[in-house]
């Protein structure tokens, strides 16, 4: 990747508002994506990685007053704080 498309890349970045209608997520795919996460460098290689996951309405809606009750915590599959 060149200098040039890195830059764009972050540039066009976006943050999701909406998402497409109720779609599940596995125990197991947030498992996956959390390990790929984890794969990230950290400084001195400590990888001191702490992660919260909002799974479920009741988990989700929990979380909504700390969020400024942004409709797209409860619409997400899941949240990972």
């Amino acid at each position: 990747m060149k200098n040039e498309q890195f830059f764009d890349m972050i540039q066009e970045r976006n943050s999701t508002r909406a998402f497409d209608g109720p779609t599940e997520i596995s125990k197991s795919e947030i498992t996956e994506l959390l390990n790929a996460g984890m794969k990230a460098p950290s400084a001195w290689n400590l990888q001191h990685w702490k992660f919260v996951v909002f799974h479920g309405e009741e988990a989700q809606g929990k979380l909504l007053p700390v969020a400024y009750h942004q409709n797209q915590i409860k619409d997400a599959s899941c949240v990972i704080a």
